[in-house]
């Protein structure tokens, strides 16, 4: 800023177009290797994961004989959020913890570990909740859903001495992986890679200050052009 007058920098969105138009090659380049990075990187970098789940029902009726009426049905309801909090409670992860590492001779996993691999949600608002294991091998996350299925009647009877959860779903080995997801990771590398190519376009254009043309000094002093001086050297 000079005098108190500022300059303002206009951007001709035509002009932009025009310039992204002429590095195709390069933003069409710059595409190609971030999408194929993404996609070796997904593929033999990041470690797969696989998903086992177990699905329980909390039955707040302590008489089998007897009808359940809605008062048993929202109060099991109420119960899913309290027993999925106790399945992540540190005494059932302990739990946990020593059965998976009795049988492990090499890796030993800790309690933040296990905790990081088992999720609980509440399907669809209902009497049902389901626990989801992660890890990176498929028979271990369903040994430890597994698992889950068996100690979870128990402690809930011991600690509540009320209600019973019932196993809807029993866990499976997994046959496929979860994660990661090569097309969306591919899909997000060769986005990434047209942001920063036309970012890259963009930049250089703005701090370019030759003038290549008539037109562009026009453009850029908004003052009439009397005069060419040819260069010769062309000639």
């Amino acid at each position: 800023m000079e005098n108190g007058v500022e300059q303002e920098v206009e951007i001709d969105l035509g002009e932009l177009f025009k310039k992204l138009l002429k590095q195709w090659k390069f933003i069409v380049l710059t595409c190609f290797v971030t999408t194929l990075a993404a996609m070796l990187i997904t593929i033999f970098l990041i470690p797969k994961q696989y998903e086992s789940r177990i699905s329980m029902y909390v039955n707040n009726n302590q008489k089998s004989s007897e009808a359940i009426n809605m008062n048993d049905i929202n109060v099991s309801k109420s119960l899913v959020n309290t027993y999925m909090a106790l399945l992540k409670s540190d005494c059932i992860m302990d739990m946990i913890v020593d059965e998976i590492n009795k049988d492990s001779s090499e890796e030993q996993y800790s309690l933040q570990a296990v905790k990081g691999m088992i999720t609980c949600n509440q399907v669809n608002g209902t009497e049902i909740f389901e626990v989801i294991v992660k890890t990176g091998d498929p028979e271990l996350s369903a040994h430890i859903a597994e698992y889950i299925g068996e100690i979870a009647p128990v402690e809930i009877s011991r600690v509540f001495k009320s209600g019973s959860v019932e196993i809807v779903d029993r866990a499976k080995v997994p046959q496929y992986k979860c994660a990661p997801s090569v097309t969306a990771n591919t899909i997000i590398g060769g986005f990434i890679g047209l942001v920063i190519s036309c970012g890259t376009v963009v930049l250089t254009s703005m701090m370019n200050q030759k003038v290549n043309e008539p037109k562009d000094f026009e453009n850029k002093y908004d003052i009439p052009l009397l005069g060419i001086i040819p260069d010769r050297l062309k000639n």
